[in-house]
Order: structure tokens, then sequence, then C-alpha cells
């Protein structure tokens, strides 16, 4: 009995030293920029949330949360390290954020960025794990994480947003949106024309201007607004509702087990079960809806 008590007792000190070795070490780093009108933005983290916002011209804020987690320790220097040498370069009017070739002192470290920008700024930021939420800016924007969710709105130029797996939410987008998800929802209002994909998950589109193609592998398919280029859309499950603003379309419907509602005002050329096709007054911009198991509402 004794050895065991014994045997316990060091198994339990040797947890507690390891949690102690595991505990993790914080820090934090702040840089204020001088740039001129349009900036070019490059933010890249291995693990950790970006924030981006918009401030005054001509300036930029950074503040970046460190956090670094080693079994074997030394995470406290490293991170000292960091803060006094954030990863930030500039040349002019071209800022990266995030960028280190030093593995060693990167290893177990994420960091996150908040950063506040010039309106004029064209961003491209990538984080291998984490969530981002970009608002404000007036030029292109390219979002991507390995997994995380990703918010951005109010931009003047054209989107691209891809995760392997979470939500997306883009709302009020000038330009057109092009947004992936491994696995999760699409949410998109008030944008040019989209191209949305998921491997699972429901895609859901408010006002809309232009083309749409949207797949989804599961999930439903609800899209509104106005088609002046085709609409393509597409679910391996799941219903599919759609309302136009056209006056003037060809529909082409097809489902594999469900059933099919038009709007009184169609044309039928081909009406079966499964499957309509037709023209509303008269026929105009194309509207392909296709899902394997499900209904399809038109209006």
């Amino acid at each position: 009995m004794t050895r065991r008590i014994y045997s316990l007792v060091v198994l339990a000190m040797l947890l507690t030293a390891a949690v102690t070795a595991n505990a993790a070490v914080t820090g934090r780093f702040e840089r204020t920029l001088q740039v001129p009108g349009t900036v070019d933005l490059e933010i890249a983290t291995g693990s950790g949330n970006v924030t981006v916002k918009t401030g005054p011209p001509g300036t930029m804020h950074i503040i970046g949360t460190i956090r670094a987690n080693s079994f074997f320790g030394g995470g406290e220097d490293r991170v000292r390290a960091i803060e006094q040498n954030p990863p930030i370069s500039q040349t002019g009017g071209i800022i990266r954020i995030g960028r280190n070739t030093d593995s060693n002192l990167m290893q177990n470290i994420s960091i996150s960025y908040d950063v506040v920008v010039p309106a004029e700024t064209v961003l491209k930021s990538s984080t291998g794990s984490g969530d981002q939420n970009i608002s404000g800016l007036k030029n292109a924007v390219r979002v991507s994480t390995g997994s995380g969710e990703l918010k951005i709105n109010s931009i003047g130029g054209a989107v691209r947003a891809s995760t392997g797996s979470g939500n997306i939410e883009i709302a009020d987008v000038t330009g057109s949106v092009n947004a992936q998800t491994g696995s999760g929802e699409l949410h998109i209002r008030n944008s040019g024309a989209v191209e949305l994909s998921t491997g699972s998950g429901t895609i859901e589109v408010s006002g809309v201007r232009g083309g749409a193609h949207a797949k989804t592998g599961s999930g439903d398919i609800r899209v509104n607004g106005e088609a002046t280029a085709p609409w393509q859309l597409h679910t391996g499950s799941g219903d599919v509702k759609v309302q136009l603003q056209n006056s003037k379309y060809d529909l082409d419907a097809n489902t594999s087990s469900g059933s099919i509602a038009v709007g009184p005002q169609i044309a039928i050329e081909r009406s079966d079960r499964h499957h309509m096709r037709g023209k509303v007054n008269g026929g105009g911009t194309l509207l392909e809806i296709q899902t394997s198991s499900g209904d399809i509402d038109v209006r």
C-alpha cells in the first residue's frame, strides 16, 4: 500500500509540473505607422484572431496580443523577444504584419492582431486558425483562415473569403463576392455578383445584384435579388427558395426527390413531378436550380 501511495504522489507531482510548464505566457506590443494615401497591407498569423477596421488617413495602428503555450517552457523569453521586435515591416505604403522566418521563435506561439487602417487600404489577411472581422475598407479584400469564422462588412471593392471550417458572414459589398467554406453556413447581404460554396451548410443570400452561383453538398439555399446574369443554384440535399426581382427569366428546375412550385406567370415548356422548364414573361436571364433531395420554390 505504501508503494502505491508513493507512486500516486510521484504521478501527481509530474502532472503538476507538466501543467505548470504548459501554462500560457502572454504579451503585447503596439505600434503606430505613418502611411501614404493607399496602403497595401498583408497580415499573416499561424494561430490567432484578426480584426481590421478603419480610422483616419495617414496612420496605421497595430496591437498584437501574444500567447505562448510550450510544454517544455521557454515561452517567457520568446514572448519578450517578440514584444521587443514585432513581426512588422514597412516599405512606403507596403506593410507586412506577421512574417517571421525564425521557426524556433514562433513555435507554439499565437498572435492576434487588432489593426486600424486608412479606408483606402487593400487587404490580404490569413490565419492558420482563428476568426477574422474586417470592416469599412474601400478597396479589395482577401481573407482566409484554416479554421474559424469570417465576418466582413462595408467593403467598397471585391471580396474573396475562405475558411476550412466555419461560418462566413458578408454584408454591404459594392463589388463581387467569392466565398468558400469546407463546412459552415454562408450569409451574404447586399452585394454584387456572388460565387459561393460550402461542403455542408445553408447558403443564404439577399440583395444580390448580378450573377449568382451557389453550391452546397448538404443544406438549404435561399436567394433573393436582381439577376442581371445567370443564377445557378445547386444543393446535394436541401430545399431551394428563390425570390427574383426580375420580371423576365428562363427557368430550369430539377429535383430528384421533392416538389417544384413556381408563380402562375410561367409558360411551361416541360413539366413533370421533378423537372420544370419554362419562360416567365417571355424569358430572359437563366435561372437554373438543382437539388437531389428537397423542394424548390420560385417567386
